[in-house]
């Protein structure tokens, strides 16, 4: 879970950006975001290797001005390690919304 605090006196739209890695046969790679009520999921492919990672916008997200929690957890069922998340990263969409 990441603790994200989001300024200024109005919302913005962030493109969802993700650093990871996964190598194939680990599991599903469908992540369920959640961010207060609002969730999405994600697909991730493999990456070749826990070594071998891959940088991509994973989607938006639309953020009011104060304090949020984000979730990020595997689809069930899991059995094992899904994948290696390096960087979570909030970017600013251009035009904002």
């Amino acid at each position: 879970m990441w603790t994200v605090e989001i300024p200024g006196p109005t919302g913005l739209s962030y493109d969802l950006t993700w650093d990871w890695a996964r190598p194939g046969g680990v599991g599903p790679g469908v992540l369920v975001v959640q961010v207060e009520a609002e969730s999405m999921e994600v697909s991730l492919p493999a990456t070749g290797s826990w070594e071998t990672y891959q940088q991509r916008r994973v989607g938006h997200l639309n953020l009011e001005p104060g304090r949020h929690r984000l979730r990020v957890r595997a689809r069930p069922p899991v059995s094992s390690a899904v994948l290696d998340l390096r960087e979570l990263r909030l970017v600013p969409r251009k035009g904002g919304t």
